[in-house]
């Protein structure tokens, strides 16, 4: 594309449409105001060229803020929206992709935690919200909807009944569908094939993505993995599979292999496990957020070695 120095304001312009066609509500994009638009300069057109690049990544967002943005043209979600979409047209396409990663998640979202870290958030109804490591929201309340837009990671939901007064849902969405809290605590996890919800209290709704007639209530007590066009099965979930949001990882007679693989998401860098060893049992209690410690643990009741070739770089590998 042809180097050319644009002026933010027509960037934001230019993120205006695109969350306008993204809405769905084409019957308001006007066709001949788009290119009256582009035709104003080279720097409209060059800005317009690079929304059209761009679109692909815009399809990530949720359908609720394009028409959020539609019916309140004023609102926060809207200008929150434009103002992210601005900040990446801005970018070279060459480092669009790199958006959906660390560190433009973390740029372009309203909240965020760390690889390692996690974070605790109170919104402004009560609700309370645990970051687990690599995660990313957006929180977009307006009238009618309290929505959370799950971009990656996992996160669990402890929801406050609306002080409004005006009985707004409370939401949770990923790529592949949308969670309804029915009065509920619970957890939603975006994997790299679909999306897992566990349900600690009450219920929780899911309605799918592709197919909006397609849901189901998940009880208290179970958890579910969905995608955009299908289910599985609930199936029972423990209790202490929320040990997480206390910086806990909680095992009984679980392979090493698994046990490392969870460790592995806390961990910054390459974190490996010898075949020879992935076997052995783990029983026990280990905080996820201190990895080199948990790892101390599990050398002091295991015949495992752990090799430090750096903070980094860690290998576990039989005692010799």
């Amino acid at each position: 594309m042809k180097p050319v120095d644009i002026d933010p304001a027509i960037l934001e312009q230019a993120a205006d449409w695109l969350v306008q066609m993204h809405s769905g509500e084409t019957c308001v994009v006007n066709n001949a105001e788009i290119e009256r638009w582009r035709a104003q300069s080279e720097q409209h057109e060059v800005a317009w060229q690079r929304a059209q690049q761009f679109i692909g990544i815009v399809h990530n967002l949720p359908t609720e803020l394009g028409k959020t943005a539609l019916q309140r043209p004023v609102s926060l979600a809207r200008r929150r929206a434009i103002k992210k979409l601005a900040v990446l047209l801005a970018l070279s396409p060459a480092a669009w992709q790199a958006w959906k990663t660390q560190p433009w998640l973390e740029y372009t979202s309203d909240y965020h935690a760390a690889t390692g870290q996690q974070q605790h958030i109170r919104l402004v109804d009560g609700t309370v919200l645990v970051l687990n490591t690599s995660t990313s929201i957006d929180v977009i309340y307006d009238q009618h909807q309290r929505l959370v837009w799950l971009k990656q990671g996992e996160l669990h939901i402890t929801t406050a009944a609306d002080p409004s007064g005006m009985d707004r849902p409370f939401r949770v969405q990923t790529r592949d569908g949308v969670a309804r809290a029915l009065g509920t605590r619970f957890s939603v996890r975006q994997l790299d094939y679909g999306s897992h919800l566990a349900v600690f209290e009450s219920a929780v709704e899911v309605t799918l993505k592709s197919m909006p007639d397609r849901k189901a209530i998940i009880q208290a007590g179970q958890q579910m993995d969905f995608g955009e066009m299908a289910m599985q099965q609930p199936r029972p979930v423990a209790q202490a599979q929320e040990a997480w949001t206390q910086g806990m990882l909680v095992v009984h007679a679980q392979p090493l292999a698994v046990v490392i693989e969870e460790l592995r998401r806390y961990h910054v860098g390459v974190l490996r496990c010898h075949p020879d060893i992935s076997a052995l049992r783990v029983s026990g209690t280990f905080p996820v957020t201190e990895v080199g410690r948990s790892l101390n643990l599990l050398q002091s009741t295991l015949p495992i070695s752990i090799t430090r070739v750096s903070p980094y770089w860690i290998s576990l590998t039989p005692v010799v």
